[in-house]
């Protein structure tokens, strides 16, 4: 920013703007978040007054947006919103916690704040909930491959043991023919036997 000091002010009403007055942003909006903030309205708008050269805002230049136009040129942002991390513009998507995880990989010792993560209430009641929503489709999907693994084993049981029978089944039925076969032909010598038996004899 072209204007350098303590800017936690600024940053506490965009993120309270943002989050109260995304859809509408009105003054009486505004008015709100400076009295929750504790911030000087008047004070404010005076500031915002004195930033155009004349009293049309709709078709006047500002001040304050040309200085920081004029800041952003020098430091080679070429396209807005951008994000420079150690003087290297960040190409990822503009989300808060992607934002805030590439400034923490800048670091060689990170710092505590790096180390729990992004610490917006947004961000984190989002990835919580991310998380809980991720966590339950995984366990629903284990849960899911579990059954369809049980249900074609007992599948594949049922259908050896169909098998295995008709296997069986085959086998007794060849032995039957083989047997009640071994049989006749036992008896068809016996009988010839018998016969050459009583010839020689007579």
């Amino acid at each position: 920013m072209a204007n350098k000091g303590d800017d936690s002010d600024w940053w506490a009403y965009v993120k309270s703007a943002h989050s109260t007055c995304y859809k509408d942003f009105t003054e009486e909006c505004s008015k709100m978040i400076h009295e929750r903030l504790k911030l000087d309205y008047a004070k404010t708008l005076d500031c915002v007054n004195k930033s155009f050269t004349n009293k049309d805002t709709a078709d006047e230049d500002n001040s304050i947006l040309g200085e920081d136009y004029e800041y952003w040129n020098e430091e080679g942002f070429i396209y807005t919103p951008a994000v420079y991390i150690n003087d290297v513009k960040y190409q990822g998507d503009l989300v808060a916690s992607y934002v805030f995880e590439a400034i923490c990989s800048g670091f060689m010792t990170k710092p505590a704040e790096c180390k729990g993560g992004a610490s917006t209430p947004t961000d984190e009641s989002k990835s919580s909930s991310s998380k809980h929503v991720s966590f339950n489709w995984f366990l629903i999907v284990v849960i899911a491959l579990i059954v369809l693994n049980i249900v074609l084993i007992l599948i594949c049981i049922k259908i050896n043991k169909t098998k295995l029978k008709e296997h069986v089944f085959d086998a007794i039925g060849q032995h039957k023919n083989l047997s009640s076969s071994g049989k006749e032909v036992g008896a068809q010598k016996f009988q010839k036997f018998k016969d050459s038996k009583y010839e020689s004899e007579t």
